[in-house]
C-alpha cells in the first residue's frame, strides 16, 4: 500500500511539472494600447537673398580662326598653315607669349555643290584652324585683333573679358556674404510683420552666376571694321535660398 502511494505521489508531481512547463513555454499575449502621436507641422519661412560683386577684368580671351578653301586638300592645308604662322609671328612681335596662344580646334571638311536634283559634287576642301589668345595685356586688345587680321586670320568668334580663378573665388565670397545679409534682412522684416519668431535655419541652398562682358568683331566683305575695345565690369551674382523654422 505504501509503495502504491509513493508511485501515485510521484505521478502527481510529474503531472504538475508537465502542466507548469506547458504553461511556461506558451507565448503570452498582452493587450497593447494604441498610442496615436499627433504630428506637429513645422512653421517655416523661405527667403531668397541676392548679392552682387563687381570687378574690372584682368584677363582678355580672343578666339580667332583661319578658314581656307581649295580644290586640293594639300593646298588648303598649306595656305591655312602659312596664314596661321604669319598671325602667330605678328602676335609674338606684339609681346604675346607662346603660352598665351593655344589651338582650340582644327578641322578639314569636304565642300560639296548640289544641283537642282540634289546631286552632290565635290568641289574642294575647307580647312579651319582656331586659336584662343588669353592674356593679361588688356591694353593690347585692339592691336591684337588688328595684327591678327592683317596677318591672315579671317574669323573672330568672340572677345571676352574675365578675371583669374583666384579673383573669381573672392568675388563669389563677397557676393555670397551680401546675399546672406539680404536674406537675413528680408526674414526679419517678414517675421516682425507676422509677429512670429525665427528659431533657427533649417536648410540653405546656394547658386552663382558670373557675368563676363564680351562682344563680337564684325567682318564685312572680308575686311575688318575697327571696333573700340571698352571692357566692362565682371559681375558675380549670388543667390541664397534659406528656410527658417518659426515659432509663434
Amino acid at each position: 500500500m505504501r509503495f502504491e502511494r509513493k508511485i501515485l505521489t510521484i505521478f502527481s508531481i510529474l503531472a504538475v511539472i508537465l502542466v507548469a512547463g506547458y504553461l511556461f513555454i506558451q507565448p503570452q499575449t498582452y493587450p497593447v494600447k494604441a498610442v496615436e502621436e499627433e504630428e506637429i507641422e513645422e512653421e517655416t519661412l523661405t527667403v531668397t537673398g541676392i548679392g552682387f560683386a563687381k570687378s574690372m577684368p584682368s584677363i582678355v580671351k580672343i578666339r580667332f580662326s583661319v578658314v581656307t578653301e581649295d580644290i586640293s586638300v594639300e593646298d588648303a592645308v598649306r595656305r591655312n598653315a602659312e596664314k596661321m604662322c604669319n598671325a602667330i609671328e605678328a602676335l609674338s612681335n606684339l609681346g604675346i607669349a607662346k603660352d598665351e596662344i593655344v589651338t582650340s580646334a582644327y578641322s578639314i571638311t569636304p565642300v560639296y555643290k548640289y544641283d537642282h536634283d540634289k546631286v552632290s559634287t565635290l568641289v574642294g576642301y575647307r580647312v579651319t584652324n582656331t586659336i584662343v589668345v588669353t592674356t593679361e595685356k588688356l591694353n593690347l586688345t585692339g592691336k591684337i585683333i588688328d595684327k591678327a587680321i592683317e596677318a591672315g586670320l579671317n574669323k573672330v568668334d568672340y572677345v571676352t573679358f574675365t578675371v583669374s580663378d583666384e579673383e573669381l573665388s573672392m568675388l563669389k565670397l563677397e557676393a555670397l556674404k551680401k546675399a546672406v545679409k539680404d536674406a537675413e534682412v528680408k526674414s526679419k522684416v517678414v517675421a516682425d510683420e507676422l509677429n512670429v519668431q525665427i528659431v533657427k535655419v533649417k536648410t540653405v541652398n546656394l547658386d552663382f552666376y558670373p557675368s563676363k562682358p564680351s562682344f563680337d568683331i564684325k567682318m564685312i566683305g572680308g575686311e575688318y571694321v575697327e571696333t573700340p575695345v571698352l571692357p566692362g565690369e565682371v559681375t558675380v551674382t549670388a543667390y541664397v535660398r534659406i528656410v527658417y523654422i518659426l515659432s509663434s
